[in-house]
């Protein structure tokens, strides 16, 4: 039922977002993970995640949702 499902982990580079995002991947949904300082954390947990049969994509945002 969530292999279709695409979830936002806002903060999800470490900590209680990073293991949010292994547990949706791990149930098959396609996850992306948002970061604002955590590049190489979140670049690591992508490629893990998508070991896990996720789709794990990873996103950088500053503030005000300004991407850069």
């Amino acid at each position: 039922m969530m292999e279709q499902k695409v979830v936002l982990i806002t903060g999800g580079s470490r900590g209680i977002g990073a293991a949010t995002a292994r547990r949706f991947a791990a149930g098959g949904c396609k996850v992306v993970i948002n970061y604002h300082r955590s590049q190489a954390q979140a670049e690591a947990l992508a490629a893990e995640i998508g070991g896990l049969g996720g789709a794990g994509r990873r996103g950088r945002s500053g503030p005000s949702g300004k991407n850069g």
